[in-house]
């Protein structure tokens, strides 16, 4: 037994171990555990245990394209591992990864490996990966099996006699070991193009649609209700003071234009093709259906284009006016 791989026990009767992002000084542990099942067990096809070196190489692999890397730990020691990398090394299979998990020995059927596998899938998940697979080297392998089952996955197959270990073939026959092949679908939340034309429509001054679309941090999506506001501001000094007040000719057009070029952006998101939409907003689904247009996307692109161009053309002729009517009133003024 490699130094270190027995003394990692896990107190079940305590609390659940830390699951953690792997560090650089867990390598040494991670390689001891390893080790055990390439020299003791079928759910590796290894048969000659890596090196440290080596094991923080696949590490350092798997960290450069943004999967986790994840270790359970407790009272300081290294429970087992997991990780996800790409199906298969071609560019095109990165949406699409295969989990391995490696516990300590005897730390089987106590929680650990489907604690360790569900903290990886909403990794994955994190990281807009669209299906995970586990390439299970035992079929006998129930533990593993079950695991992926009750986490949501499904088996889609067995290649039999596809591995030399141990002096014998692995296949699938009976209760014997063999290459089962089983996959979780993850869908994820996909954006609408109707939704997101409509939100830019209606709600576009609060910037309702860029939220939806980047999230809450998307800094242009704040500066919209900002520029609204002060747009607003100007209306309401109207109100308060009379359209002869001058800062409200200049901030009534904010929100004439911030209503307009919302509509406008309705527009754009209506008529955008939906492989394009996909490509932008769903990349892990470029067939998906949000991405189509239908009638209801046609009508946000119709009350769009009438409202966005009222409130352009409102806005500016107000302004305008009264810039004029201004300029008139001082010359008459002057003409006295």
């Amino acid at each position: 037994m490699p130094p270190g791989a027995g003394s990692n026990i896990f107190n079940p009767s305590s609390s659940m171990p830390l699951i953690r992002p792997s560090r650089d000084e867990d390598i040494p542990a991670i390689t001891a555990i390893y080790a055990r099942h390439v020299l003791h067990g079928t759910g590796t096809f290894e048969t000659e245990p890596p090196a440290t070196s080596d094991m923080a190489v696949r590490r350092a692999d798997v960290l450069s394209k943004g999967l986790p890397y994840l270790v359970a730990e407790q009272d300081g020691k290294i429970l087992g591992f997991a990780y996800g990398n790409w199906f298969k090394p071609r560019p095109a299979y990165r949406y699409s990864v295969e989990d391995s998990i490696y516990l300590a020995p005897d730390l089987q059927r106590k929680g650990l490996g489907r604690a360790l596998l569900a903290e990886l899938l909403a990794r994955c998940e994190a990281a807009d990966i669209r299906k995970v697979m586990a390439i299970i080297g035992d079929s006998a392998n129930a533990g593993s099996v079950g695991v992926h089952l009750a986490l949501g996955f499904r088996q889609v197959g067995i290649v039999e006699s596809c591995g030399w270990k141990f002096g014998a073939w692995r296949h699938g026959t009976a209760a014997r070991t063999a290459r089962l092949i089983i996959q979780r679908m993850h869908t994820a939340p996909q954006k609408n193009k109707t939704l997101a034309a409509w939100l830019a429509f209606i709600g576009g001054q609060l910037g309702l649609h860029r939220l939806y679309l980047y999230g809450w941090k998307d800094l242009w999506a704040w500066a919209h209700p900002v520029v609204a506001a002060l747009g607003w501001w100007g209306v309401e000094r109207v109100r308060m003071y009379g359209q002869d007040d001058h800062l409200a000719w200049a901030l009534i057009p904010l929100l004439g234009f911030t209503l307009a070029g919302t509509a406008l952006t309705g527009i754009y998101y209506g008529l955008m093709p939906p492989e394009k939409w996909n490509a932008l907003h769903n990349p892990a689904a470029p067939e998906a259906v949000a991405g189509n247009t239908n009638w209801l996307t046609m009508g946000a692109i119709v009350f769009a284009l009438l409202f966005g161009t009222i409130a352009l053309m409102s806005s500016i002729a107000f302004s305008f006016q009264r810039y004029f009517e201004y300029q008139v009133e001082e010359a008459k003024k002057i003409s006295q």
